[in-house]
């Protein structure tokens, strides 16, 4: 009825971090957080927020949200801002009433930062469940990438899979999204670039749906989309 997470902060990350818990309405969770040097924030009980403070300056919050109305179930959401320590921090979850047990748990991904991005400890890590808080949305549509330059049209490693937190498939669609030519960009200043860009990414795959399902209403204009 108890379980650890250690969520490792990189000494070169200097971008601020998020880390959420999800987890069924019927159950109730104690939350703590430990600092690298050992400060125990917490218990934090369901409906209650604290203050993460070392050394009287304000480095974090912990926020332990009551029955989300999308999806009723319960919500834990750290952060913790560029002056706190880096290092090992500990996240533990104490069982109080317990219906079911199960939980999700992500680190928000950091554009800013992708090489020192803050992250689990390796043995905490499920790989076979990857998609982010976003994806594991009601209404939201899950766009992967294939290599379509290969004839075996694998699904390219960078994209994440599910189930999501309810075990609904994930993503519902894929489009190509490794090496796509795609039109540049240009900087305020500088040299003219090249009108033409090749990039991967599942940034590459959704426009390509989103184009098709425009194309699909101009076709059929009084189809509407919910």
């Amino acid at each position: 009825r108890q379980r650890t997470l250690t969520w490792i902060v990189d000494p070169a990350d200097r971008t601020p971090n998020e880390l959420e818990v999800w987890y069924g309405g019927d159950d109730k969770f104690a939350v703590e957080l430990i600092s690298p040097d050992g400060m125990v924030f917490g218990p934090v009980l369901l409906g209650k927020q604290q203050n993460v403070v070392i050394d009287e300056e304000l480095v974090g919050r912990i926020y332990h949200r009551s029955s989300d109305p999308n999806n009723h179930k319960n919500h834990v959401d750290i952060f913790l801002y560029t002056n706190g320590p880096v290092g090992e921090w500990r996240l533990g979850l104490s069982g109080i009433e317990i219906s079911d047990g199960h939980f999700d748990a992500w680190i928000e991904r950091d554009n800013s930062n992708p090489n020192n991005q803050s992250r689990f400890a390796r043995e905490d890590v499920d790989p076979t469940t990857t998609t982010g808080t976003i994806a594991n949305g009601r209404m939201t549509i899950t766009v992967g990438a294939y290599d379509a330059m290969s004839p075996a049209r694998e699904i390219a490693p960078f994209s994440s899979s599910g189930p999501t937190i309810d075990n609904r498939q994930k993503p519902e669609l894929v489009a190509p999204g490794v090496r796509v030519l795609a039109a540049s960009s240009a900087p305020m200043e500088g040299d003219e670039p090249p009108l033409l860009t090749v990039k991967s990414g599942t940034s590459m795959a959704t426009p390509q749906v989103t184009g098709a399902v425009a194309l699909m209403m101009e076709a059929v204009p009084t189809v509407c989309i919910h």
